[in-house]
């Protein structure tokens, strides 16, 4: 995995996506742009799969597409040049393996995978038989040719040292931000005295998702930077700079505005912090800590020195506090009655659950309106797959850690703090059934398969 390979691809997705938001956002057509961005990208990673074996570089691109559109769809409005582009995808994928018969490697979590896949394709029996029959087929082709891409890239990826995993996720963060500060400057036509109203009143939308997705993604690479504390051996540069830019991410976070969010991302940083400070302390170095707390100033002071600059245009602080204080907690902000709603429409089958459309087919009546959504992963999956989807989605999770705890090392830990942040966000929120935190998270979980693996001197343990 070569740096300027993934700064190059996230370069270009960054590019077509902001030319198509700025496309829609002043009423022009983008679809004639978009779908010739897509298929020329599907075309260029047909040639990757023709002619080169190791097919990490494919892995990397297939993480931005689904962060290059500006503007959302649902499984019913996909755009023609995503499928046209799926299908030269999978040709590509046939010619590999033909020309290079990559030996079979399966991820230890893969039977895991193959439990939700089942709970999938099973969900909805016993609702309707005519919308299980419309909706089953396009559940197993979906299925099979998640398993096989699986299969498939954890077969044809040569070994990912970890500070490229890292590295991969920093580039991917700054990609992020710079979407969001994108969205809020086209959105605001450039202009900052529209800032304010922007943020406020619209809040940030990407296209393929809001603020909460948008904070959600961010989630992933909130962590990353602190990796290289270790990876450079306590260097005075890395116990200033990784921080720094670990809060730094994080007071974008604080300007896109996901309380949930938020309040995760608070919680990983300040875990972080003590367990830095108490093995500094085990460590017996005490200037690593100076360093490493003058880093957090260093970011107070960024943040203060923003927060002035952009004062006369809106009141950041003043927002934040207002935002949090609308935080009902005895009815948990909202969530109480979609909750009970979502427990009663699962109890009308139990076992297989409502199927997988259900909440674009028959939305959750409560009080405040129409939901989609349970607004947590595990409330959604008994939803949607019933108690069989819901205990494969339980086994998942638990061997997802469960295999990184056991023989830890400072890279297992730093993949578990990864993978956990996002995951906590998914109690209170849908995360696994968003398909671009799948695609985030499976492409993690190939390219660090190393560290699944039952060699148990893979890495070094912790020290």
């Amino acid at each position: 995995m070569k740096r300027i390979t993934n700064i190059i691809i996230a370069s270009i997705t960054f590019v077509i996506w902001l030319t198509a938001y700025i496309l829609i956002h002043f009423n022009l057509n983008y679809q004639i742009f978009e779908g010739i961005c897509l298929v020329a990208i599907s075309i260029c990673l047909l040639l990757h799969l023709c002619f080169i074996k190791n097919t990490i570089n494919v892995v990397i691109a297939i993480l931005y597409i689904p962060f290059m559109f500006a503007h959302s769809f649902d499984v019913y409005t996909i755009p023609i040049p995503l499928i046209i582009g799926g299908i030269i995808l999978v040709i590509g994928v046939i010619i590999h393996a033909i020309l290079f018969k990559p030996k079979i490697k399966i991820h230890r979590l893969f039977m895991s995978f193959i439990f939700i896949c089942l709970g999938v394709i099973l969900s909805g029996i016993g609702v309707s038989l005519i919308n299980y029959l419309k909706t089953a087929p396009i559940m197993i082709v979906i299925c099979m040719a998640f398993l096989a891409l699986i299969i498939f890239f954890c077969s044809t990826i040569e070994k990912v040292e970890f500070e490229k995993i890292i590295f991969m996720l920093c580039i991917f963060s700054i990609f992020l931000q710079l979407q969001g500060y994108g969205a809020i400057l086209v959105n605001a036509e450039f202009k900052l005295s529209l800032i304010k109203e922007n943020i406020y009143q619209q809040r940030v939308f990407v296209g393929w998702g809001i603020c909460n997705n948008l904070d959600l993604m961010l989630l992933f690479t909130l962590l990353a930077p602190l990796y290289y504390i270790f990876y450079f051996k306590f260097s005075l540069k890395s116990l200033i700079l990784a921080p720094l830019a670990s809060n730094l991410i994080y007071g974008s976070m604080i300007i896109f505005m996901s309380r949930g969010s938020l309040m995760v991302g608070a919680a990983g940083l300040v875990v972080s912090y003590i367990f830095f400070i108490v093995y500094f302390i085990y460590k017996k170095m005490p200037k690593k800590i100076l360093a490493f707390l003058a880093s957090f100033l260093c970011f107070v002071a960024i943040f203060a020195i923003f927060m002035l600059a952009i004062s006369k245009y809106i009141n950041v602080l003043d927002y934040i506090v207002k935002y949090l204080k609308g935080i009902n907690f005895k009815e948990l902000n909202g969530r109480k009655n979609i909750y009970i709603a979502c427990l009663n429409a699962a109890k009308e089958n139990l076992i297989f659950g409502k199927g997988m459309l259900a909440g674009f087919t028959d939305r959750i009546d409560v009080q405040e309106g129409y939901f989609q959504w349970c607004h947590s992963t595990l409330l959604q999956a008994l939803y949607s797959t019933g108690l069989v989807g819901l205990l494969a989605m339980i086994v998942h999770l638990f061997l997802k850690y469960f295999y990184l705890i056991k023989h830890l090392s400072i890279e297992k830990l730093f993949l578990i703090m990864i993978m956990l942040l996002p995951g906590l966000y998914g109690l209170f929120d849908v995360s696994y059934f968003f398909i671009n935190f799948m695609i985030v998270l499976v492409v993690i979980l190939v390219v660090s398969q190393d560290l699944y693996s039952k060699n148990k001197n893979a890495e070094k343990p912790i020290n």
